[in-house]
């Protein structure tokens, strides 16, 4: 009982430590959205999926206009702030399941939006436009 236990314990810490490391190369570390690597898998995993189903699938991919002299005016600690805060009035707007938010590079973002037609993408990028204006001219 007492082996068995024991292997129970790092049979727990082993999945422990698979899902941090999962998490460690599919997640954006500054900003907390998915990173490239997963945007990549995810694309081409819906696409095959909405394919087969004949449904839908968007893309919006976000350039965030002025950054560099942003960057290079309020240094760089003020342009990783600015892109946490990005990021999260992104995901504010993206909140379905099937939706993906990444960081796509520097400062560019993207958002996969499964069963979502032209019309309905449009809809989530102009709103997304409105929330991060909204914050710059806030915060």
């Amino acid at each position: 009982m007492i082996e068995q236990s024991q292997l129970h314990e790092k049979l727990f810490a082993a999945k422990e430590e698979l899902q941090r490391l999962t998490t460690l190369v599919t997640i954006d570390f500054l900003t907390q959205v998915a990173n490239r690597r997963r945007f990549e898998e995810y694309i081409h995993q819906e696409w095959r999926r909405m394919a087969r189903l004949q449904q839908p699938l968007s893309l919006v991919l976000l350039d965030v206009d002025f950054f560099k002299f942003y960057n290079d005016t309020y240094g760089h600690q003020a342009g990783d702030r600015a892109l946490i805060e990005i990021s999260k009035a992104i995901k504010n707007i993206v909140q379905r399941p099937a939706d993906l938010v990444a960081r796509y590079g520097g400062e560019e973002f993207v958002v996969i939006l499964p069963d979502t037609d032209e019309l309905g993408a449009t809809k989530i990028a102009e709103r997304i436009c409105f929330a991060v204006r909204s914050k710059i001219l806030i915060g």
